[in-house]
């Protein structure tokens, strides 16, 4: 309930906090890279998760077929009032019986955290597997256990109880004055949980160690340099699984 709450209020503010951020805009960038390299053609794509549709903008750009969905009805008005003609559904990433009588998905998407307010990310996976179709694609984006540029901004600021706020594992995130339950998932728990019924093919840092977006975006925008930089790091072993946001691709498994 709280985090329905929260992001009810937070949707009139989303595009302004988010969308225009620098920091946030370059992460989606390397997502979308990741996505283009596989979706050559139209897809039917499952935007779960749509938050006020920076992702169906750029889905719809590129000729897919888009149905969004999310639990917050303030974000589904977002979205509306940009895409009037969009199937939307208020739906929970867990539960979608509402699309039980639609078509089968080739690809679907849960991008900037949607996993993070999921304690079990089996849940997520389970239903999902139900509506894309075997061999589909999946783009999941979360907020792993380490991030060391979040480590470095808050801890250089004295901040330590930010700085190691992932660590434990769970928290509570401030988002419009509401305290939203959020979990941060080891790629280990991720693969595992999705395994089932998802191969899994390649992981991605977004950032690996620049800090997180709202707390530093506009500071980041004349800094052409550390980006350069995080762009060879997030490419390292070591690097991929951890940051701000990982991307990781599955393929749904055809067994």
């Amino acid at each position: 309930m709280e985090t329905r709450q929260a992001f009810d209020k937070h949707a009139g503010e989303y595009r302004q906090v988010w969308s225009e951020n620098p920091l946030a805009r370059l992460q989606r960038e390397r997502l979308w890279a990741l996505i283009d390299a596989r979706l050559t053609g139209s897809t039917r794509l499952l935007d779960a998760g749509c938050g006020a549709g920076d992702d169906v903008e750029r889905a719809l750009h590129r000729g897919h077929e888009v149905v969004a969905i999310d639990q917050s009805a303030g974000m589904l008005r977002e979205v509306a009032a940009r895409f009037p003609t969009l199937d939307t559904y208020e739906a929970d990433v867990r539960h979608l019986h509402v699309l039980s009588e639609t078509p089968l998905f080739g690809a679907a998407l849960l991008n900037f955290g949607v996993l993070n307010c999921i304690e079990r990310p089996v849940d997520v996976a389970r239903a999902l597997a139900e509506c894309v179709e075997p061999g589909a694609w999946v783009f999941i984006v979360w907020m792993p256990r380490v991030a060391l540029g979040e480590v470095l901004y808050f801890g250089s600021r004295g901040h330590l109880r930010a700085a190691f706020r992932r660590w434990a594992g769970r928290t509570n995130v401030d988002v419009d004055g509401i305290n939203v339950p959020t979990w941060f998932h080891a790629w280990r728990r991720v693969r595992d949980d999705f395994s089932p019924w998802f191969e899994p093919v390649q992981t991605q840092s977004l950032t690996a160690i620049l800090p997180p977006p709202r707390q530093s975006g506009a500071e980041f925008g004349q800094d052409a340099l550390r980006g350069r930089m995080d762009d060879f790091a997030r490419r390292l072993p070591g690097f991929r699984v951890t940051g701000d946001h990982v991307a990781a691709v599955f393929r749904r498994r055809t067994y």
